[in-house]
């Protein structure tokens, strides 16, 4: 994984430090999309928060109050815990006893090695672990030592609102994020690079979380997106898997949503919402009337 992957991954399953003394004066990435009688509303999902983010804008948390049913990426509590644990012992091992030894140079295992003694974890503890579901646990240990948590991610919030409520339908299954980081390609001289900038999340964070309450669409595309593919051209296929290849299904959810009368309130990754390609962009490609509120 490489310089692009270090912010594509907060899109996923981890992200994002949230700092913010007046929450409820942030704007947040935050759409309205209308067609004749429909109308969903679009929240850029932040996954790791703090309570310094609440209480949110008194425009989102009316909206949410509106809507009918609550659509996100994933629901974790769709399925059991031991069944997410199979998930995983299936999807985030490498096969045939391989370990990390065999995909990565020693001089990268001994980065490795460094990185995960800052947090007390032996690396025979994690050997058999495909590098991608490695970083994505590096990541999500360096987001709690800054004290940032997913039980206070905006998604997480919105999930636990909802539920006894309203409806919550999920956009992608446990399984299908689990394979989908899974497949990442796995490219030395990027891991190499991504296990020695790790020091560097706070800042970039720090920038993404400005983007996000300042509802700055452009700044966020640029942060978490044109920039480190200007700086990494070989990082165009994890794009089109993160976002080209899973944006369509997020749009088509929205349109169901549209189209079924129902007044929906999706919260997903705020990388998906920004740019050319986006699930915004597509909608309004399709017609739909969409503006940031």
């Amino acid at each position: 994984m490489h310089v692009m992957l270090k912010r594509v991954l907060c899109f996923i399953v981890l992200q994002w430090m949230v700092v913010s003394a007046q929450a409820a004066e942030d704007k947040g990435l935050f759409w309205r999309v209308e067609s004749g009688g429909g109308t969903a509303y679009l929240l850029g999902a932040i996954h790791f928060g703090s309570d310094e983010f609440y209480p949110m804008r008194r425009q989102i948390m009316d909206a949410f109050k509106r809507s009918d049913v609550l659509v996100v990426e994933m629901d974790e509590k769709a399925i059991s815990p031991e069944k997410q644990q199979e998930i995983i012992q299936r999807t985030a091992f490498y096969p045939n006893g391989e370990t990390i030894h065999d995909h990565l140079s020693p001089e990268t295992i001994k980065l490795l090695k460094e990185r995960l003694s800052l947090h007390q974890i032996p690396l025979l503890a994690i050997e058999r672990q495909r590098i991608g579901f490695i970083e994505l646990t590096l990541a999500a240990l360096e987001a709690m030592r800054l004290g940032y948590s997913q039980d206070r991610g905006i998604d997480f919030y919105f999930m636990s609102q909802a539920r006894g409520s309203k409806p919550i339908r999920e956009i992608e299954s446990f399984q299908e994020q689990m394979e989908l980081v899974m497949s990442l390609p796995e490219v030395e001289e990027a891991t190499r690079e991504e296990l020695s900038k790790m020091d560097e999340y706070e800042k970039i964070w720090g920038e993404m979380a400005t983007a996000w309450r300042k509802g700055d669409a452009e700044a966020m595309y640029r942060l978490a997106i044109s920039d480190p593919l200007k700086e990494t051209p070989a990082a165009k296929p994890v794009y089109e898997l993160m976002f080209d290849g899973r944006n369509p299904k997020m749009a088509k959810s929205v349109e169901n949503c549209l189209q079924n009368r129902e007044i929906c309130f999706v919260v997903v990754g705020a990388g998906h919402l920004v740019g050319p390609g986006s699930v915004v962009d597509l909608l309004q490609k399709q017609g739909y009337q969409v503006s940031q509120q």
